[in-house]
């Protein structure tokens, strides 16, 4: 950074050659970048080395087909860190519900092969591995026919 008062400017982390830990945060079915701030902001406060990214790319998207949405994702952080011109020295994901979906999706996907060495850490909060298959729950079995039955949700499916 430049500054034009006769002071020194000190030099950003990234000037002084440390590398970041990338920490993406993944929103759930019908959420947005704010759900998970609250954990982002801890993690900053924990860890001065961390950049977080909560992404957006997906807002009033999650109805879309799950192949659709990791690819918005892995397109998403490219571009964060190519505009920001950031280099990692890891790259974490927390992510809630179908966002642990999407970033394992994500994960597949080639534009992010040259991340996966410098993959750290996955921390999924109540992410539908196994699929809804496996649920025997009415409630949950009542809202998902709701879905269903309003909203053309292909990610449900998936």
């Amino acid at each position: 950074t430049h500054n034009n008062t006769s002071a020194p400017s000190t030099p950003t982390s990234q000037e002084k050659g440390e590398l970041k830990h990338l920490v993406v945060f993944v929103h759930g079915y019908g959420g947005n970048s704010f759900d998970l701030r609250q954990m982002g902001n801890f993690f900053s406060l924990y860890e001065k080395n961390i950049l977080v990214l909560y992404s957006s790319v997906n807002k009033q998207l999650t109805d879309l087909n799950i192949d659709e949405l990791g690819n918005n994702l892995a397109a998403e952080i490219i571009q964060f860190l190519m505009k920001e011109k950031i280099k990692i020295s890891k790259i974490s994901f927390v992510a809630h519900s179908l966002g642990g979906i999407v970033v394992r999706c994500a994960l597949g996907k080639p534009s992010l092969q040259l991340l996966i060495p410098k993959f750290h850490t996955f921390i999924s909060i109540s992410s539908p591995h196994l699929g809804y298959l496996f649920s025997h729950n009415k409630l949950t079995s009542k809202g998902v026919w709701a879905i269903t039955k309003f909203k053309d949700a292909t990610s449900i499916f998936k």
